[in-house]
């Protein structure tokens, strides 16, 4: 009886196809194992740092890869570069948010500025974890990132400057926020509303544009400013009615400080 040969060719395709197979099943069992990293998804669930350190990644969507933090807790929106574009708090309506460079003067001299990169927009309702998963949100994100409007600290740049009448800190709180008047009287005699971030002047770090401060300087209550970042100096300011003072180590506000909140 005659041998059938296998020509040398169809060899080197069967070995080629065993070879195949060989790596789908190797790289199955070592995703099963070793977790999947970064997803690419188009449903997003809700993502908190359990499942961050699950998958060894956050989730990526359409260029955008979401990360949860804590204290306080929030979803930190970063491009494919790696940089952060977005940081929503939950609770909070305010959205920091990466935009073009741009000045604010904080003495009538000019010799103090703060440069800033930040921009702060207001979400229709407060951000809840998850909400990257919304059919809303990428089309809002994208918006608000081109967008070139004034914005929260612009608004209390200019509401609190000295040019314009005093008006109560109840009624800045409702032109630059967009709150009812209720809820800002309420946040301001009682601190009820935002999201709390600290009660302690040394916590500086945690402060972010646009958050709400409360100072016991007097007897007739706190004031209420919005801090606006660092300026070229490295000290932290605060639009005050008509002014831009810093909380420094040991100073007024520093000594005066009694809350911060993200409205």
């Amino acid at each position: 009886m005659r041998k059938s040969r296998i020509s040398p060719r169809k060899k080197w395709v069967r070995a080629l196809r065993v070879a195949i197979w060989l790596s789908v099943i190797i790289s199955s069992v070592v995703t099963i194992y070793l977790g999947p990293g970064v997803r690419t998804v188009t449903g997003v669930p809700p993502v908190n740092a359990l499942a961050v350190r699950i998958m060894a990644g956050p989730y990526r969507v359409a260029g955008y890869r979401f990360e949860r933090l804590s204290r306080p807790a929030r979803t930190v929106v970063r491009n494919d570069a790696g940089a952060v574009v977005a940081t929503f708090t939950d609770g909070a309506r305010t959205v920091v948010l990466a935009g073009s460079a741009r000045d604010f003067l904080v003495s009538k001299s000019g010799s103090s500025v703060v440069k800033s990169e930040t921009w702060v927009r207001l979400l229709p309702l407060p951000w809840k974890e998850g909400g990257e998963g919304g059919e809303w949100f990428r089309a809002w994100l994208d918006t608000a990132l081109a967008d070139r409007s004034p914005d929260v600290l612009a608004t209390a740049r200019r509401q609190w400057s000295g040019d314009g009448p005093k008006i109560s800190g109840a009624r800045l709180i409702t032109l630059v926020y967009g709150l009812p008047r209720k809820a800002s009287v309420a946040i301001v005699k009682s601190s009820t509303g935002g999201v709390t971030i600290s009660t302690e002047a040394r916590e500086q770090s945690l402060l972010q544009p646009g958050d709400l401060l409360f100072f016991a300087l007097d007897a007739q209550g706190d004031r209420v400013g919005v801090y606006l970042g660092r300026d070229t100096g490295g000290h932290h300011r605060v639009l005050l009615r008509g002014s831009a003072p810093a909380m420094d180590h040991g100073g007024r506000l520093f000594q005066g400080f009694h809350l911060a909140k993200r409205i």
